[in-house]
């Protein structure tokens, strides 16, 4: 009784036909009746090895892309990682400057592409630190805001706290004067001094870290759940 051949065995087949092997060969070892069915497993042999041949180049081509898109946006993580200047901070900011790259469905995904335990310990250790920075430089705004608005014309302080500060303190002096006493007690109270200290320091590995994997791509060694071609169940 002939053999029923399948995916697996025709490509079997045609390796043996391409590496020299007889058809009278070829019907024996795969259990072939006939030349007319051997002709014809060999010719569907050609066809899938064609189509499988065109979907590993699509692939190719789609994991290339996916990997430049995690090269850059490895860049975009590392451009985020920066604490904000005491003259940035105001009331309702983000609390962690990478929020935003962190909502991006990619970001996921370069826990699977960068497995480096001292990395993620670094960023997780920038985050506590940046979150009690930015929260603390809001706190003695409040403080100084509390205790020096009725030096400013009311109309005037409503800006105070929002993000659009900066620009108005170049309009009233007794606000820039209150502005001002903010940034002094921001900038020299010890606790904050020190945990800028702190994050700058961080930083400094961070993006250094970073740096190293972009220069030495170290992220196309390893895959996610994005990347092309990778087998998965659909729920």
């Amino acid at each position: 009784m002939a053999k029923k051949l399948n995916y697996h065995d025709r490509r079997k087949l045609l390796e043996a036909q391409q590496a020299g092997l007889s058809d009278t060969k070829l019907k024996e070892k795969f259990g072939i009746a006939d030349n007319r069915t051997l002709s014809r497993q060999l010719k569907l042999a050609e066809q899938e090895e064609e189509a499988r041949t065109m979907r590993l180049e699509i692939i190719k081509d789609a994991l290339a892309g996916h990997l430049e898109e995690v090269s850059a946006f490895i860049g975009e993580w590392k451009g985020s990682l920066s604490t904000p200047g005491v003259a940035e901070i105001y009331y309702g900011m983000p609390l962690i400057p990478t929020q935003s790259v962190e909502a991006m469905p990619l970001f996921p995904s370069l826990k699977r592409h960068l497995p480096f335990p001292i990395l993620w310990r670094n960023y997780a250790n920038w985050k506590t630190k940046v979150r009690a920075y930015i929260e603390g430089c809001q706190k003695v705004m409040r403080e100084i805001g509390e205790t020096e608005k009725r030096s400013v014309p009311e109309d005037v302080f409503k800006v105070w706290g929002t993000e659009s500060i900066t620009k108005a303190i170049g309009l009233s002096e007794p606000l820039k004067r209150v502005w001002m006493k903010y940034i002094e007690a921001a900038e020299d109270g010890s606790d904050l001094k020190s945990l800028l200290g702190q994050l700058r320091s961080i930083e400094i590995k961070l993006h250094e870290s970073l740096q190293e994997i972009q220069l030495r791509q170290d992220h196309i060694v390893y895959t996610c759940k994005l990347c092309p071609g990778q087998a998965r169940l659909l729920r």
